[in-house]
């Protein structure tokens, strides 16, 4: 009997550990150098209430939503994105703006529950098992929060010279989760990100503009045997006159 106990209090200690607080995370290491200086024009377009770590009350049912702010980011996401961005786009993004719209980390941890009336009801048909059953509730419920699927949801939106990009990373853990396996979930929203910057950046490529076709004739410009002055190659337009 001893023994049944110290087991059972054992998993009630293993449920509590496997709770998933904002406040017992350590800093969520992305593995990111920061490096040289972004070549672009860079702004963090993020409200100071985005930056907090805070609880969504919106979710009910027993269900929690954790939103991990730029406390528990290192590096910070301001500075994490963009040296990212620059590593992974920078020559191709100089001379650009650049916002950070959304960096969103989010931890969904779903409701445990134990179903008091059946429990009680199976208890009662036990010799002893009504002054067993809290210790039997708390066995089933330790035993359910470890089968709990606990969601992990990173949310990034950038816009890059107005146009916005929208990146996401899901992943998904059993029983509890770590700082690595937060990271995960980071690490798969940038492989996102970095995809789309591909499909995107083409279009927002600069069109190339010869310069020859914007000098302005110079005063003193050697002239052609046609007397046009060489500071001025650009074609005459179709149907326009002749000055000649």
């Amino acid at each position: 009997m001893i023994k049944t106990l110290s087991s059972l209090v054992f998993c009630v200690a293993v449920v509590g550990c496997a709770s998933v607080e904002p406040e017992s995370l350590k800093q969520v290491n992305i593995g990111i150098n920061l490096g040289e200086p972004a070549q672009f024009n860079w702004v963090d377009q993020r409200s100071a209430e985005e930056k907090q770590t805070r609880l969504d009350p919106s979710v009910g049912s027993g269900n929690q939503l954790f939103i991990l702010g730029d406390d528990k980011v290192s590096p910070p996401p301001a500075d994490l994105m963009r040296a990212w961005l620059q590593q992974t786009a920078g020559n191709r993004l100089s001379g650009r703006s650049v916002s950070l719209d959304k960096f969103e980390l989010r931890i969904f941890d779903p409701s445990v529950s134990v179903d008091q009336e059946r429990l009680f009801t199976a208890s009662a048909s036990v010799p002893g098992g009504l002054i067993a059953a809290p210790l039997a509730g708390a066995f089933i419920y330790g035993i359910e929060k470890m089968r709990r699927e606990i969601g992990v949801y990173t949310n990034i939106h950038i816009a890059i010279n107005g146009t916005a990009i929208f990146a996401q990373g899901e992943r998904k853990y059993r029983g509890s989760v770590s700082e690595k396996e937060i990271a995960q979930s980071v690490q798969v929203a940038l492989d996102d990100l970095a995809s789309k910057i591909e499909i995107h950046l083409p279009t927002l490529e600069p069109a190339t503009i010869e310069l020859s076709s914007i000098t302005s004739a110079q005063p003193g410009a050697p002239a052609d045997a046609a007397g046009n002055s060489s500071g001025s190659n650009a074609p005459t337009p179709p149907g326009a006159a002749s000055s000649r």
